[in-house]
Protein backbone atom coordinates (compact mmCIF):
# COMPACT_ATOMS: atom_id res chain seq x y z
CA UNK A 1 0.00 0.00 0.00
CA UNK A 2 1.44 3.61 -0.98
CA UNK A 3 1.81 5.88 2.11
CA UNK A 4 3.44 8.14 0.59
CA UNK A 5 2.84 10.48 -2.68
CA UNK A 6 5.29 13.23 -4.15
CA UNK A 7 2.42 16.19 -4.83
CA UNK A 8 3.86 19.52 -6.42
CA UNK A 9 3.73 20.95 -2.56
CA UNK A 10 5.99 17.94 -1.67
CA UNK A 11 8.15 18.13 -4.27
CA UNK A 12 8.70 22.29 -3.51
CA UNK A 13 9.15 21.53 0.08
CA UNK A 14 11.78 18.82 -0.62
CA UNK A 15 14.03 21.28 -2.99
CA UNK A 16 14.03 23.54 -0.01
CA UNK A 17 14.89 20.91 2.07
CA UNK A 18 17.68 20.26 -0.15
CA UNK A 19 19.19 23.42 -0.44
CA UNK A 20 18.82 23.86 3.29
CA UNK A 21 20.67 20.77 4.11
CA UNK A 22 23.32 22.03 1.64
CA UNK A 23 23.66 25.48 3.65
CA UNK A 24 23.86 24.05 7.00
CA UNK A 25 26.28 21.61 5.86
CA UNK A 26 28.52 24.11 4.22
CA UNK A 27 28.61 26.28 7.78
CA UNK A 28 29.28 23.09 10.44
CA UNK A 29 32.39 22.96 8.20
CA UNK A 30 33.11 26.45 8.37
CA UNK A 31 32.79 26.18 11.97
CA UNK A 32 35.21 23.26 12.26
CA UNK A 33 37.79 24.70 10.23
CA UNK A 34 37.45 27.86 12.13
CA UNK A 35 39.24 28.49 15.29
CA UNK A 36 37.44 31.12 16.71
CA UNK A 37 33.63 30.97 16.77
CA UNK A 38 31.26 33.89 17.46
CA UNK A 39 28.41 33.44 18.94
CA UNK A 40 26.25 34.75 15.90
CA UNK A 41 27.40 31.93 14.00
CA UNK A 42 26.78 29.24 16.46
CA UNK A 43 23.22 31.26 16.78
CA UNK A 44 22.99 31.31 12.84
CA UNK A 45 23.95 26.93 12.54
CA UNK A 46 21.16 26.38 15.07
CA UNK A 47 18.75 28.29 13.43
CA UNK A 48 19.53 26.59 9.82
CA UNK A 49 19.51 22.75 11.36
CA UNK A 50 16.38 23.94 13.05
CA UNK A 51 14.71 24.84 9.53
CA UNK A 52 16.05 22.12 7.77
CA UNK A 53 13.99 19.83 10.32
CA UNK A 54 11.02 22.02 9.87
CA UNK A 55 11.33 21.68 6.03
CA UNK A 56 11.67 17.89 6.36
CA UNK A 57 8.69 17.87 8.30
CA UNK A 58 6.80 19.72 6.13
CA UNK A 59 7.61 17.22 3.26
CA UNK A 60 6.93 14.75 5.03
CA UNK A 61 2.95 16.32 5.98
CA UNK A 62 2.58 16.69 2.58
CA UNK A 63 3.11 13.40 0.95
CA UNK A 64 2.15 11.45 3.66
CA UNK A 65 -1.83 9.98 4.19
CA UNK A 66 -3.70 11.84 6.65
CA UNK A 67 -3.50 9.42 9.51
CA UNK A 68 0.55 8.63 9.09
CA UNK A 69 0.58 12.56 8.69
CA UNK A 70 -0.77 13.57 12.38
CA UNK A 71 2.40 12.68 13.73
CA UNK A 72 4.11 14.94 11.64
CA UNK A 73 2.21 18.10 12.18
CA UNK A 74 1.85 17.63 15.88
CA UNK A 75 5.73 18.20 15.82
CA UNK A 76 6.35 21.18 13.30
CA UNK A 77 5.06 24.30 15.20
CA UNK A 78 7.73 23.10 18.59
CA UNK A 79 10.33 22.97 15.90
CA UNK A 80 9.55 26.04 14.05
CA UNK A 81 9.33 27.85 17.71
CA UNK A 82 12.44 26.81 18.07
CA UNK A 83 13.86 28.15 14.74
CA UNK A 84 12.35 31.08 15.93
CA UNK A 85 14.36 31.69 19.09
CA UNK A 86 17.48 30.69 17.50
CA UNK A 87 16.86 33.43 14.77
CA UNK A 88 16.00 36.16 16.54
CA UNK A 89 18.33 35.75 19.07
CA UNK A 90 21.25 35.64 16.07
CA UNK A 91 19.66 39.05 15.60
CA UNK A 92 20.60 40.45 18.36
CA UNK A 93 24.26 39.39 18.21
CA UNK A 94 24.68 40.14 14.94
CA UNK A 95 27.35 42.01 14.15
CA UNK A 96 27.64 41.52 18.47
CA UNK A 97 25.14 42.06 21.38
CA UNK A 98 25.37 45.86 21.88
CA UNK A 99 25.16 47.25 25.47
CA UNK A 100 22.15 49.11 24.77
CA UNK A 101 20.03 46.48 23.69
CA UNK A 102 20.80 43.77 26.32
CA UNK A 103 17.84 44.00 28.28
CA UNK A 104 15.46 44.07 25.03
CA UNK A 105 17.13 40.47 24.15
CA UNK A 106 16.66 38.99 27.04
CA UNK A 107 13.04 40.15 27.04
CA UNK A 108 12.68 38.68 23.59
CA UNK A 109 14.87 35.51 24.65
CA UNK A 110 12.48 34.77 27.30
CA UNK A 111 9.02 35.32 25.54
CA UNK A 112 10.76 33.48 22.45
CA UNK A 113 11.51 30.42 25.38
CA UNK A 114 7.92 30.54 26.66
CA UNK A 115 6.15 30.16 23.38
CA UNK A 116 8.71 27.61 22.72
CA UNK A 117 7.60 25.80 25.86
CA UNK A 118 4.28 26.30 24.94
CA UNK A 119 4.27 24.88 21.91
CA UNK A 120 6.17 21.68 23.09
CA UNK A 121 4.08 21.03 25.67
CA UNK A 122 0.72 21.37 23.65
CA UNK A 123 2.51 18.91 21.37
CA UNK A 124 2.67 16.52 24.11
CA UNK A 125 -0.93 16.80 24.71
CA UNK A 126 -1.65 16.35 21.55
CA UNK A 127 0.27 12.71 21.58
CA UNK A 128 -1.15 11.79 24.40
CA UNK A 129 -4.97 12.35 23.18
CA UNK A 130 -4.07 10.68 20.21
CA UNK A 131 -2.14 7.72 21.54
CA UNK A 132 -4.60 6.95 24.77
CA UNK A 133 -7.72 7.86 23.44
CA UNK A 134 -7.46 7.93 19.67
CA UNK A 135 -8.55 11.76 20.27
CA UNK A 136 -7.56 14.31 17.31
CA UNK A 137 -6.75 17.59 18.80
CA UNK A 138 -7.03 20.88 16.80
CA UNK A 139 -4.00 23.54 17.96
CA UNK A 140 -5.85 26.92 19.18
CA UNK A 141 -5.87 29.87 16.40
CA UNK A 142 -4.71 32.20 19.13
CA UNK A 143 -1.16 30.32 18.94
CA UNK A 144 -0.60 31.65 15.89
CA UNK A 145 -0.64 35.43 16.84
CA UNK A 146 2.27 34.59 19.26
CA UNK A 147 3.97 33.12 15.82
CA UNK A 148 2.79 35.82 13.76
CA UNK A 149 4.43 38.63 16.27
CA UNK A 150 7.68 36.73 15.90
CA UNK A 151 8.01 36.72 12.37
CA UNK A 152 7.09 40.60 12.04
CA UNK A 153 9.76 41.54 15.01
CA UNK A 154 12.28 39.66 13.27
CA UNK A 155 12.99 42.77 10.57
CA UNK A 156 12.73 45.27 12.99
CA UNK A 157 15.30 43.36 15.20
CA UNK A 158 17.51 43.23 12.05
CA UNK A 159 16.59 47.10 11.27
CA UNK A 160 17.45 48.27 15.18
CA UNK A 161 20.44 46.13 14.81
CA UNK A 162 21.70 48.01 11.56
CA UNK A 163 20.97 51.20 13.27
CA UNK A 164 23.21 50.29 16.61
CA UNK A 165 25.97 49.25 14.44
CA UNK A 166 26.80 52.72 13.12
CA UNK A 167 27.88 54.99 15.52
CA UNK A 168 27.84 58.13 13.32
CA UNK A 169 25.75 61.35 15.30
CA UNK A 170 23.54 61.42 12.66
CA UNK A 171 19.76 60.64 11.97
CA UNK A 172 18.76 57.12 11.77
CA UNK A 173 17.42 57.34 8.63
CA UNK A 174 20.70 57.98 6.99
CA UNK A 175 22.20 55.51 9.12
CA UNK A 176 20.40 52.92 8.03
CA UNK A 177 20.32 54.33 4.15
CA UNK A 178 24.52 54.61 3.88
CA UNK A 179 25.65 52.54 6.46
CA UNK A 180 28.88 52.61 7.06
CA UNK A 181 30.69 49.45 8.75
CA UNK A 182 30.18 46.16 7.89
CA UNK A 183 28.58 45.21 10.33
CA UNK A 184 25.56 47.66 9.91
CA UNK A 185 25.65 46.82 6.16
CA UNK A 186 25.32 43.15 7.21
CA UNK A 187 22.01 43.56 9.25
CA UNK A 188 20.67 46.28 7.06
CA UNK A 189 20.90 43.12 4.14
CA UNK A 190 19.10 40.45 6.69
CA UNK A 191 16.66 43.20 6.97
CA UNK A 192 15.84 43.64 3.68
CA UNK A 193 15.82 40.18 2.79
CA UNK A 194 13.55 39.25 5.38
CA UNK A 195 10.78 41.73 4.14
CA UNK A 196 9.44 40.53 0.63
CA UNK A 197 8.61 36.91 2.79
CA UNK A 198 5.95 39.34 4.13
CA UNK A 199 4.58 39.82 0.35
CA UNK A 200 3.75 36.12 -0.08
CA UNK A 201 0.85 37.33 3.12
CA UNK A 202 -0.38 39.71 0.46
CA UNK A 203 0.34 36.74 -2.36
CA UNK A 204 -1.84 34.78 -0.23
CA UNK A 205 -4.64 37.40 0.39
CA UNK A 206 -5.44 37.18 -3.06
CA UNK A 207 -5.73 33.69 -3.35
CA UNK A 208 -8.55 34.51 -0.73
CA UNK A 209 -10.16 36.63 -3.36
CA UNK A 210 -9.20 34.07 -6.33
CA UNK A 211 -7.02 36.41 -8.11
CA UNK A 212 -4.77 34.21 -8.23
CA UNK A 213 -4.51 30.80 -8.39
CA UNK A 214 -3.86 27.76 -5.76
CA UNK A 215 -0.92 26.71 -7.90
CA UNK A 216 0.03 30.24 -8.46
CA UNK A 217 0.25 30.93 -4.57
CA UNK A 218 1.99 27.55 -3.73
CA UNK A 219 4.90 28.18 -6.48
CA UNK A 220 5.29 31.77 -5.37
CA UNK A 221 5.34 30.18 -1.95
CA UNK A 222 8.15 27.73 -2.59
CA UNK A 223 10.21 30.11 -4.78
CA UNK A 224 10.19 32.81 -2.25
CA UNK A 225 11.24 30.28 0.67
CA UNK A 226 14.07 29.39 -1.42
CA UNK A 227 15.42 32.59 -3.16
CA UNK A 228 15.50 34.08 0.64
CA UNK A 229 17.60 31.00 1.82
CA UNK A 230 19.58 31.76 -0.37
CA UNK A 231 20.14 35.25 -0.21
CA UNK A 232 20.00 35.04 3.65
CA UNK A 233 23.24 32.56 3.33
CA UNK A 234 24.68 34.82 0.63
CA UNK A 235 24.60 37.71 2.69
CA UNK A 236 26.47 35.94 5.97
CA UNK A 237 29.14 34.87 4.02
CA UNK A 238 29.69 38.29 2.98
CA UNK A 239 30.33 39.60 6.28
CA UNK A 240 32.65 36.77 7.14
CA UNK A 241 36.43 38.06 7.29
CA UNK A 242 37.24 35.00 5.07
CA UNK A 243 36.33 35.45 1.59
CA UNK A 244 34.33 32.78 0.13
CA UNK A 245 35.47 31.51 -3.57
CA UNK A 246 33.79 32.93 -6.77
CA UNK A 247 33.53 29.25 -7.67
CA UNK A 248 31.90 28.23 -4.27
CA UNK A 249 29.12 31.42 -4.93
CA UNK A 250 28.06 30.39 -8.61
CA UNK A 251 27.92 26.87 -7.86
CA UNK A 252 25.25 28.07 -4.75
CA UNK A 253 23.44 30.21 -6.86
CA UNK A 254 23.42 27.60 -9.58
CA UNK A 255 21.88 25.18 -7.59
CA UNK A 256 18.99 27.57 -5.98
CA UNK A 257 18.20 27.82 -9.74
CA UNK A 258 18.03 24.75 -10.53
CA UNK A 259 16.02 23.14 -7.40
CA UNK A 260 13.40 26.39 -8.03
CA UNK A 261 12.76 25.18 -11.56
CA UNK A 262 12.63 22.08 -10.61
CA UNK A 263 9.78 23.16 -7.71
CA UNK A 264 8.37 24.99 -10.46
CA UNK A 265 8.39 21.68 -12.60
CA UNK A 266 6.07 20.45 -10.62
CA UNK A 267 3.25 23.01 -10.29
CA UNK A 268 3.47 22.99 -14.29
CA UNK A 269 3.12 19.71 -15.31
CA UNK A 270 0.35 18.86 -12.57
CA UNK A 271 -2.82 19.62 -14.28
CA UNK A 272 -1.91 17.71 -17.55
CA UNK A 273 -0.80 14.55 -14.94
Amino acid sequence: MQIWFLTPAAIGYLIQFILSLAITAYLIQHIISRKDRDSHLLLLVGFLVAVTLFVGLLFLDASALPSPRLYIVYLENAVLAAALTLLLQFAYHFPTLYPSRKREAKVVLWLSVLYLFYETQYALYRYSLLWWQGIVDYRPAGADYALAMFFAWTPLAFFFQSIAADERPIHWFRKFWTPKNLGARGARSFALIFIPLFTLSIVNVLRAFSVISTSTYSASLSLGILITMFLFASAYLNFLPENTSFLGKISGATLTLLLAALGLVGWTVTPSH
